[in-house]
């Protein structure tokens, strides 16, 4: 409801999530009680998600439950892979390729993501992965993965949005073509401190080209 009614005030192209968007994937409750908040948001504006380890398990991992509630919205310009684990996005009129890198990774989907960023160079990359910090700020296991096809393309990405582990945090990269790639990590699901449902706006300019985030 909050999203819908600032929708128009901030200008919002769309509302995304980077996975964990249930708890416990064995119960269908929570399920139908994200699909019932979610509609919320996708009847007004886009919503664009990515799978985490709660929403599809993190060893023995099944898409199939998580795929029928067919939460993510799918414009004809996105393209999928044949699983439709990951996707990308050109979003011209807000300038950006928005990549969604979906769990569980291996080096296929980082040659697939490294093949999108080739293809659509002429747009700067944001990148939707569920693991990619540690709460330290160091590179997760996957993180180290994604980082790879951010080597080869480092011209084209400029930001990493991430959750999965606790808290906040930040990392950033000069890359050898001199651009910085920043990821930020921002996961409040179950913090005694600041408790539940806290989102984050991120509002793009631009003219000064810079990223300010409420």
């Amino acid at each position: 409801d909050w999203a819908v009614r600032i929708r128009d005030e901030y200008n919002a192209a769309a509302v995304v999530c980077t996975g964990d968007i249930v708890d416990n994937r064995n119960y269908t409750r929570h399920w139908t009680n994200a699909e019932a908040a979610i509609s919320v948001i996708s009847e007004s504006m886009p919503f664009y998600c990515i799978a985490g380890n709660h929403d599809v398990g993190a060893d023995k991992v099944e898409y199939e439950t998580y795929l029928s509630y067919d939460f993510c919205t799918a414009p004809d310009e996105m393209a999928f892979t044949e699983d439709r684990r990951c996707w990308v996005l050109p979003m011209r009129e807000q300038g950006i390729l928005l990549c969604g890198i979906g769990w569980q990774n291996d080096d296929a989907y980082a040659d697939w993501l490294n093949a999108r960023l080739a293809e659509y160079g002429d747009l700067p990359a944001v990148i939707l992965v569920h693991s990619f910090l540690n709460d330290d700020g160091s590179l997760t296991t996957n993180g180290k993965r994604v980082e790879k096809a951010i080597l080869r393309n480092s011209n084209s990405v400029r930001l990493v949005l991430c959750g999965h582990n606790d808290g906040s945090t930040r990392w950033t990269k000069t890359y050898p073509d001199g651009h910085d790639v920043n990821a930020v990590m921002y996961n409040f699901q179950d913090d005694k401190k600041y408790g539940l449902g806290y989102a984050r706006i991120l509002m793009f300019n631009p003219s000064t080209r810079n990223i300010a985030i409420t």
